[in-house]
């Protein structure tokens, strides 16, 4: 009998489930981002990050095909020993948290800016992770539903950036490199906060039903994100000037401020509210890792009570406490750089003890 038959995942699931960890807030003000850092080349950064992360993926998996049944903090003291595991484990759970936290609060900025200015922030909050919580306390498997299901509701995005194409000017794009190839790599270590979340698959692995399809749903998973970003990146550098883009704080929700139809009025607020799908992804399953890694850290059936408390707590934080963006982006800037290690470093440098380790153990018993 499979240890996780219960939360079993396609391939397709596994797909959106990656894809829907890296696509989160940050995909509204990327192009903004990037066009201060790199000019009109930013979208070049999406690139280099993209190979990067993909790797680094394919890597996760490598590593994951030695020890398919086991989870990630059975897999972390196999390899480091009960104490150092559990250090390691407690700096993932903390990681995935904080992160699920930053992703959420930014949300309730997001939406109180947007669509509810004269909501308290609790009341935003409690409303959003109402739904979040009813769909995550059903385990992966029903996290996976929605990610298919949230892919499909959101393809009208990019219908409405293909729209927009038609009034922009290609010319604003040339010429390539027009600032040399340095800003382009500064803008890569930006673009690369954004693609995190291929480490998910340290816990996703186990669960996935055709584990021969994990090094095709990683790189699938990847690219989605990839094209996302690229879309929405060039679409605002073609249909805003170079100088013009850095006037606006979301330039992936103004850029449609100008569509027009007969039944409908803020298109681009109907737009923002189709984000909020998307972003649901991100922190439920960044919150799912955490307290999944908890219940598999403490060895009891803890995870809805995980669950609930962290939500709970993160609504109460918001009622006796003003966030700002200005608190929000120091957040955001702790887990990007949090991010290089814990996604991009520390993968590798598992990867290569693992090879050793078990190149010496066969070496040493044989």
């Amino acid at each position: 009998m499979k240890k996780y038959k219960v939360n079993e995942i396609t391939t397709t699931q596994y797909i959106f489930l990656i894809h829907g960890t890296q696509i989160g807030v940050g995909m509204l003000q990327l192009p903004r981002i990037l066009a201060e850092t790199a000019g009109t080349d930013g979208w070049i950064s999406i690139l280099i990050s993209w190979i990067i992360s993909t790797i680094v993926g394919l890597i996760v998996i490598q590593i994951m095909k030695i020890n398919p049944e086991k989870s990630f903090p059975e897999l972390l003291k196999h390899y480091f020993g009960k104490w150092l595991g559990i250090v390691l484990t407690i700096t993932f759970i903390l990681f995935f948290t904080v992160t699920a936290i930053t992703e959420l609060l930014r949300s309730m900025l997001f939406i109180k800016a947007w669509l509810l200015p004269g909501t308290s922030d609790y009341i935003i909050l409690a409303s959003y992770v109402i739904p979040g919580y009813m769909i995550a306390r059903g385990g992966i498997r029903i996290i996976g539903r929605y990610a298919e299901l949230a892919f499909f509701l959101t393809l009208v995005i990019p219908l409405l950036y293909l729209i927009q194409l038609k009034d922009g000017d290609w010319h604003y794009l040339l010429p390539f490199f027009k600032e040399g190839i340095e800003p382009i790599l500064e803008a890569t270590l930006t673009t690369s906060y954004q693609f995190f979340g291929s480490e998910i698959a340290f816990l996703l692995y186990p669960m996935l039903q055709r584990k021969q399809y994990a090094s095709i749903g990683m790189v699938a998973g990847n690219t989605l994100t990839m094209l996302a970003y690229l879309l929405a990146t060039l679409v605002c550098f073609i249909y805003f000037s170079p100088d013009e883009i850095t006037r606006y704080n979301e330039p992936s929700v103004s850029v449609v401020k100008t569509l027009e139809f007969r039944f409908i009025q803020r298109l681009e607020i109907l737009l923002f509210a189709v984000y909020l799908l998307a972003i649901l992804r991100t922190w439920m399953n960044f919150t799912w890792a955490a307290t999944f890694s908890t219940w598999q850290l403490m060895g009891k059936s803890v995870y809805t009570r995980c669950l609930q408390l962290f939500l709970i707590m993160i609504v109460l934080y918001t009622v006796f406490f003003s966030h700002t963006f200005s608190q929000n982006e120091s957040l955001q800037m702790w887990t990007g750089k949090a991010s290089l290690f814990i996604s991009y470093l520390f993968p590798i440098c598992l990867y290569g003890y693992v090879f050793v380790y078990e190149r010496f153990r066969r070496s040493y018993f044989t």
